[in-house]
C-alpha cells in the first residue's frame, strides 16, 4: 500500500483522496516493486507530517517513507525499527519554515501546538533512530544538497535532499503562493521512485 493525502497537490488533476488504488494497482506494477515491499508514505505538509507521525509509531509496517515538505513537532517517540527515509524540503518553504519554528499563516498558526523541527534536526534524529553510518556524505549540485547516511548492517539509510531556489509546494505544482516556488531543481515523482525502488519489507 502506498498512500498519499494531498493527491490534489501532488498529482494535480487528482481531487483530494486516498489514491491506494490507483496506485497500488498502475503504480506498483509499473514501478516493479517485490512482492515483500509491503509499505510506504509520499506525502505534502500535513499528510507529510502524518507520514512521520505513522513512521514512528508503526515503522513495522513500511517499507520506506519520503515526506515532502513537511517536518516533525517532537522528538520523544523513537522508532522501533529502522526504516529508510527520504526527507525532502525547500530553503523557501515558510510552512513548516526551514529554520523551524511556528507557521508564517497567523490563521493557520492558532491551532499550532509546537514549533516545527529543522530539517537538519529531522534527519540527524532518524539517522540515530535508523543507526545510519557516520559522517553523512554530502552531494552538491545547482540548487541541491543531498545529505545521505548510508544504512548500516542494521541499520536504514536516512536521506535530506534541500532545494535551495524551493519554497512550499512539491516537485511538478503549479506555483499558489507568491514568493514560494514549488521545488523545481530535480523531478521529485523520479526520485522518490528510486529512492522506494528497492525498499522491502517481510511482512510480520
Amino acid at each position: 500500500m502506498l498512500e498519499e493525502k494531498n493527491a490534489r497537490h501532488a498529482c494535480p488533476g487528482v481531487r483530494r483522496r486516498r489514491v491506494v488504488s490507483l496506485l497500488t494497482s498502475v503504480a506498483a506494477p509499473a514501478w516493479a516493486l517485490p512482492r515483500t515491499w509491503i509499505g510506504g508514505n509520499l506525502d505534502w505538509l500535513d499528510g507529510g507530517m502524518m507520514t512521520f507521525v505513522h513512521a514512528v509509531a508503526r515503522p513495522e509496517r513500511l517499507a520506506a517513507v519520503a515526506p515532502v515538505v513537511a517536518s516533525m513537532l517532537t522528538f520523544d517517540k523513537v522508532p522501533s525499527t529502522p526504516l529508510p527515509i527520504l526527507i525532502i524540503h525547500g530553503a523557501h518553504d515558510d510552512q513548516p519554515p526551514r529554520e523551524g519554528g511556528m507557521r508564517r499563516n497567523p490563521i493557520v498558526r492558532r491551532g499550532q501546538q509546537a514549533p516545527f523541527k529543522p530539517p537538519e534536526d529531522v534527519a540527524q534524529f532518524w539517522a540515530r533512530a535508523n543507526r545510519s553510518l557516520a559522517p553523512p556524505k554530502v552531494g552538491k549540485g545547482v540548487t541541491l544538497t543531498t545529505t545521505t547516511s548510508p544504512a548500516s548492517p542494521a541499520g536504514a539509510v536516512t536521506e535530506l535532499v534541500v532545494d535551495a531556489a524551493g519554497g512550499h509546494d512539491g516537485p511538478g505544482s503549479a506555483p499558489r503562493r507568491n514568493g514560494n516556488a514549488p521545488l523545481g531543481a530535480f523531478a521529485g515523482a523520479e526520485r522518490v521512485r528510486e529512492f522506494f525502488r528497492d525498499k522491502r519489507r517481510d511482512p510480520p
